[in-house]
């Protein structure tokens, strides 16, 4: 959602979306409605971005080196995805406020899909040590220097995790060295 012929920042989207579903919510009207009351009615809108945060990702994502042209093709030939896509939410972690938005790479023209605010997406290995690494070391059942068995392990009931490229060290790694090549 943009005002006519505006284009915001991706955090700035995100934002005024959630500002429009807030008042639709809250007045109990369409999004027509809710819509033409924030653009129209003169409300100022504070939020938490911060400018130099947001100004970088907005350069970094203009980068062409992150664009690589897909490679797998449908039935007819064409392409299935144009080139690589990305997202990023920068979150303060003293605050929890989102600071910065990049919603997609490449050049930001009008509103469209924000991939990190729309998408919805598994947290991969990145919540590994919040997840599980942080409470083990909180509660002391591990320390950095404890040590495991990296080879494949089937936990049963249909749980056999993987090594990225299913190749195992065979050897003892320490949870320092786990945290340091897990991906």
């Amino acid at each position: 959602t943009t005002g006519i012929g505006t284009t915001y920042s991706y955090h700035t989207d995100a934002v005024i979306t959630q500002v429009i579903e807030q008042v639709m919510e809250e007045k109990d009207i369409t999004r027509q409605l809710a819509e033409n009351y924030v653009y129209s009615s003169g409300l100022t809108i504070y939020s938490t971005v911060d400018s130099n945060i947001q100004a970088r990702l907005e350069k970094e994502y203009k980068e062409g080196k992150y664009i690589k042209t897909g490679k797998d093709k449908n039935q007819d030939g064409t392409l299935k995805n144009e080139h690589t896509q990305s997202g990023m939410a920068v979150v303060d972690y003293k605050t929890g406020y989102v600071v910065g938005v990049a919603g997609g790479l490449g050049e930001k023209t009008g509103a469209g899909w924000n991939r990190a605010t729309q998408m919805k997406k598994q947290t991969g290995s990145s919540i590994k040590p919040i997840a599980d690494v942080a409470p083990a070391l909180e509660e002391r059942i591990i320390t950095p220097a404890t040590t495991y068995y990296d080879t494949h392990t089937d936990f049963g009931g249909n749980y056999k995790p993987r090594n990225d490229g299913g190749k195992y060290k065979n050897n003892y790694v320490n949870i320092r060295k786990f945290k340091s090549i897990s991906k």
